[in-house]
């Protein structure tokens, strides 16, 4: 059985409601780019039925991010970029966790965030559960800081 796939960002926001549910927290479209936020102990649950949803189909792990808000009790924003290839459409996941909160790697869901959760461990401190080879990919491995994130110092160590 074939369903046609949601053609803008508000049909698609409908589908992720609809599949979603009360997980997620909340959405926005801006320029057709479909934003939710959701807790970070949902996100494996939720790439999961976005990536295995007959109608949404988030086949593509396009991107992950972070920024670091200091002083804030969830001081890590993560941000994950998806695309579905068939439906031409994308969206973004963003969660909050605190410093000392892991968050569930995506690699389980596509193999494709390895080295992009590596990144963003390195740079910005983010601890990466169930990674496959959660290592430093540029800076040392000895290196103590991490270099993206807003307490760093300008001028360098």
């Amino acid at each position: 059985m074939s369903f046609p796939l949601p053609t803008s960002a508000e049909a698609t926001q409908e589908r992720v409601q609809t599949v979603l549910g009360d997980k997620v927290m909340g959405a926005n479209t801006h320029q057709d780019y479909l934003t939710i936020e959701v807790a970070a102990g949902d996100l494996l649950e939720i790439a999961t039925a976005l990536r295995d949803d007959p109608e949404l189909v988030f086949n593509y792990f396009s991107d992950i991010t972070a920024v670091h808000w200091p002083g804030e009790a969830q001081e890590y924003e993560v941000v994950y970029h998806l695309r579905s290839i068939p439906a031409n459409r994308r969206i973004r996941i963003k969660t909050r966790v605190a410093a000392t909160e892991p968050v569930e790697s995506m690699t389980q869901v596509w193999p494709g965030a390895d080295w992009p959760e590596r990144e963003v461990y390195d740079l910005m401190g983010v601890q990466f559960v169930n990674h496959p080879d959660l290592r430093r990919i540029m800076m040392d491995e000895d290196y103590e800081y991490h270099p993206l994130r807003k307490d760093f110092p300008r001028e360098g160590l």
